[in-house]
């Protein structure tokens, strides 16, 4: 601590003559310090000792800043530069006539004869006035306590400091006032703190209960961790320089990280002829004027993200289109004609969010910066897209990226194309990665590029303005840092995707060796190489790789060495190709991830079924958070969860690996991970076996799930669009017969078959909500002595009947401890006939089930007063036993009104637990009898 005050140049401000600043019943010290820097002086430095509960006493004092300390004036302190706090306006029952009249008025005192900057300014300013005044900023959510408090426990906490006071006071004197003032303030403590934890637990059960009505609302975003992060978590980031020491500090140094600055300085000849040629319009023609239809189509498919900095969302856009839909045609048209991106639409804010790549959360790169921008200023950015059709032609077919039509899936069904059809013993995948590539692309080169690609002039001229005068900021805690932006593709907007295809659509078009090919997926690019001997891998990998290495050169982009990564796809090698890029050796791995699949060098994919279903048991495991036996979020919406991640994640370009899903390697792997997303699904004992939980939940099997989703993806893409839906059909009806080939020879779960033989019929039975009650019963696994006996947690596994092993079978139709609550279920099933019923009768109808689950919920509730009521009987006989006395205890359990008798037995051994059987058995034999 000394070195630190030393080193930062601080005061202590601690007064002696006051009272200690830590005081509890094991002593009192000074361990507390208030710290400052020379600039502020501190008056009035006091220690109250009896106004907080707390050990660490209540310090106050005043603090004078610059020129008010002479007057005593007190001023909040602040930042140098106040922030501007971001907005959003209300777009959900709000009063949209009133917007529609106040924004009319207001676009008709427009002057639409000025320049289109100052339009753009004028009309953006109209419509923010307009939502100001109609439709309400949305209030940001502020922590202001807790939910589940209550006067109750406001009281409670009174006394509870009021008891604690008094107790601090009595120490003082001791003695036996002191003891009795401890224990009142320790029965006060004991009160409140209960208190609370119910208060805290019922709330929480109502929030878990919530997700029944809306499964993916405030339960799953609690459950899953969604809720938003404190905005001030970049306070803690560690730059270049050490750790911040304030916020502004921070956010600067992230925003230099992220959004790095376009240097004249390090230009090469090469890069001053691109800045120069970037500089010249091209000598086309103009685009035509913008189409309306168009923009009507832009503006209605509008996504209803966050908002830029103006706070309009894409709903208000929408309104304002249909109110001043000439005056934006207007609008758009003259910035096109003119070359104009209005300055206003080019601030944007800067959003981080976690990657999840493992990096620390001291790491700036462990971050992803998004940028929000204005939605008018995106209308703009379609636009560009829409006068530059052309382009998009012209784009390398081996890009998958951010292309009509192409997707991750067909990037990866390429690679494996290539492994599948090629000739030669050998495939060698390169996994190529670019250092910052969207932060770092340089405007001057992809100016250049759209040059070269005929892009209109006008649009050229709307591009250099695109790219001028850029500026970004940041904002926490009513502080913003404002920096300027001369680099790369803003990751949030509209045209950052096509501004970086068109940059790296040269990388895919190089001259490289015969054998090899490049594919990409935004900016992961796989180099892949087909040869007959590791020496002509290692020539076309080296000639390949300095071509991109003179290609980062040329686009001042770089690759990472360290992150770059080898892989053998087809053939094997006693030792690895080696291959360098840039003088580095690249790590040759056999296992690497592509595009979110894991591949290896045998293409079994059990390494990525492994990973998959770890990461959807883990998403959907977070639901046993709110979804307990018997609270919180219940079977059909649960479901509903369960399909939405733990199925999403595991079916993710399956058409790329649906082949090799049945292969026991990978089946085996997939089933291990769905097997626990099931027991919190059905709420099933853990004793249940795999294949008896996928039926009792009315799931597919994982591998199963995984061909049905693999095997449509892969023929879809062939299939007339009229024709989908019977693709479907047969591909689901193809999975539910091998499922029944399986079922129909699984030796597990022969209890669950009784009720279900056939597993159309559990599918079609969409009213079977298994839960905790009705899952023992359906599956044979839960609270029967029987079954725990044969699995050694029970020594005897007699039901308390005393008649018989109690198995499910027992209890469902024969034990008498029952009979009543079995009889209202009997007369309530409805069977298609006279006769006995079955065990598929009980969940033949929704009426049938209703019946069977209040028998099970019955059945458990009598079953957990009969074990209360032995664990009495025992723990009274343990007594006796211990006492040397004999005696008979009779006592009659609530939900069944019959008598258990127990004798106490002689001394030795397990005597007390065999005579209560005897005396159990004996005493429901006469009684049932």
């Amino acid at each position: 601590m000394e070195s630190f005050v030393l080193s930062w140049g601080l005061l202590v401000h601690n007064v002696q003559g006051q009272p200690d600043t830590f005081s509890s019943p094991n002593g009192s010290s000074n361990i507390d310090a208030t710290l400052g820097t020379r600039g502020v002086r501190i008056d009035g430095w006091t220690v109250h000792a009896d106004l907080s509960a707390s050990d660490h006493r209540l310090i106050t004092f005043v603090i004078h800043l610059g020129s008010a300390s002479s007057s005593g004036q007190l001023h909040q302190a602040r930042s140098s530069e106040q922030g501007m706090e971001p907005i959003r306006f209300r777009d959900r029952g709000v009063d949209w006539d009133r917007f529609r009249s106040d924004l009319t008025l207001r676009v008709g005192r427009i002057t639409f004869n000025a320049p289109a900057q100052a339009i753009c300014s004028a009309f953006t300013s109209a419509v923010v006035t307009s939502a100001e005044k109609c439709l309400g900023v949305v209030k940001p959510k502020r922590h202001g306590g807790y939910e589940w408090w209550s006067g109750e426990l406001d009281g409670l906490r009174r006394q509870h400091n009021k008891f604690r006071r008094e107790w601090q006071q009595a120490r003082r004197a001791g003695g036996l006032c002191e003891e009795i003032a401890r224990k009142r303030f320790h029965l006060a403590r004991t009160r409140y703190r209960k208190a609370m934890r119910n208060a805290e637990t019922e709330h929480y059960r109502r929030i878990s209960d919530s997700g029944n009505e809306d499964p993916w609302g405030m339960a799953y975003r609690l459950a899953s961790g969604r809720v938003r992060p404190p905005s001030g978590v970049v306070n803690g980031m560690k730059l270049s320089q050490g750790f911040a020491t304030n916020m502004e500090e921070a956010m600067s140094g992230v925003l230099a990280i992220m959004y790095p600055d376009d240097d004249v300085a390090v230009d090469s000849p090469y890069h001053s002829r691109v800045r120069l040629a970037a500089a010249f319009a091209p000598s086309g023609k103009d685009v035509d004027i913008v189409d309306r239809s168009a923009l009507d189509r832009i503006v209605k498919s509008l996504p209803n993200k966050c908002p830029g900095l103006d706070g309009i969302t894409a709903r208000i856009a929408k309104v304002v289109w249909n109110v001043a839909a000439s005056e934006m045609m207007y609008i758009y048209s003259k910035c096109v004609r003119e070359g104009v991106f209005p300055d206003v639409w080019k601030i944007g804010r800067l959003v981080v969010i976690p990657k999840g790549n493992g990096r620390p959360l001291t790491d700036p790169k462990a971050y992803r910066p998004v940028t929000l921008l204005s939605v008018l200023g995106k209308i703009l950015e379609r636009l560009i897209c829409e006068c530059t059709p052309g382009l998009y032609g012209r784009i390398s077919p081996n890009q998958h990226g951010f292309m009509h039509g192409k997707s991750t899936v067909t990037a990866l069904s390429r690679v494996l194309d290539v492994v599948r059809e090629t000739n030669h013993k050998y495939v060698q995948a390169i996994l190529l990665d670019i250092s910052g590539a969207f932060d770092n692309a340089w405007w001057p080169m992809v100016l250049v590029k759209f040059k070269q690609g005929g892009c209109p002039r006008n649009v050229y001229r709307l591009l250099c303005s695109y790219f001028t005068g850029r500026r970004v900021g940041m904002f926490a805690n009513n502080v913003s840092v404002w920096k300027n932006s001369t680099m790369g593709c803003p990751q949030g907007s509209v045209l950052g995707p096509t501004l970086w295809n068109i940059l790296v659509d040269d990388l895919l078009r190089m001259a490289v060796p015969p054998g090899v090919e490049l594919v990409a997926y935004a900016d992961d690019v796989t180099v892949l190489i087909e040869a007959n001997s590791r020496a002509d891998i290692e020539w076309k990998a080296a000639t390949t790789l300095q071509l991109a290495l003179e290609w980062g050169q040329r686009n001042r982009l770089s690759f990472s060495s360290s992150k770059t990564q080898s892989i053998t796809l087809k053939g094997r090698f006693q030792r690895p190709p080696v291959i360098r890029l840039g003088g580095d050796s690249v790590k040759a791995v056999g296992v690497a991830k592509l595009l979110g699949v894991v591949l290896d060098e045998r293409g079994t994919f059990a390494e990525h079924a492994q990973d998959i279903g770890d990461r959807g048991a883990r998403c959907f495991g977070k639901m046993a958070r709110v979804s307990a036996s018997n609270w919180g979020i219940r079977y059909p919406a649960l479901r509903l969860l369960y399909y939405g991640t733990f199925v999403a994640t595991i079916t993710y370009a399956a058409a790329v690996w649906y082949g090799r899903s049945l292969a026991f390697v990978v089946a085996s792997r997939l089933l291990r991970a769905q097997r626990s997303a099931l027991v919190l699904l059905t709420k099933a004992y853990r004793t249940t076996s795999t294949p008896a939980l996928a039926v009792l939940g009315g799931v597919l099997p994982a591998d199963l799930e995984v061909y049905r989703a693999g095997k449509i993806q892969a023929t879809k893409r062939e299939t007339a669009k009229g024709e989908v839906n019977d693709l479907k059909r047969r591909v689901h009806s193809e999975v539910v017969d091998k499922w029944q080939e399986r079922w129909e020879v699984e030796e597990r779960g022969r209890d669950l078959q009784r009720f279900f033989p056939c597993v159309r019929g559990r599918l079609r039975a969409a009213w079977v909500a298994p839960d905790y009650f009705t899952s023992q019963l359906l599956a044979g696994h839960g609270a029967f002595n029987g079954r725990l006996r044969d699995l050694g947690l029970k020594e005897v596994g007699t039901c308390p009947c005393g008649l018989a092993e109690e198995y499910r079978d027992h209890v469902l139709w024969e034990c008498g401890l029952y009979d009543r609550e079995r009889e209202e279920m009997l007369d309530r099933v409805v069977t298609g006939g006279p006769g006995p019923v079955y065990f598929a009768d009980l969940v033949a109808s929704e009426a049938n089930y209703a019946a069977f689950s209040r028998f099970a919920r019955a059945w458990h509730r009598a079953r957990s007063e009969i074990d209360a009521e032995e664990k009495g009987l025992r723990r009274a006989l343990h007594e006796q036993y211990t006492t040397g006395r004999d005696a008979d205890v009779e006592r009659s359990t609530p939900t069944t009104s019959r008598s258990l008798v127990l004798s106490a037995a002689p001394r030795g051994g397990n005597a007390p637990r065999a005579a209560l059987s005897r005396e159990r058995e004996n005493a429901h034999g006469t009684e049932i009898a």
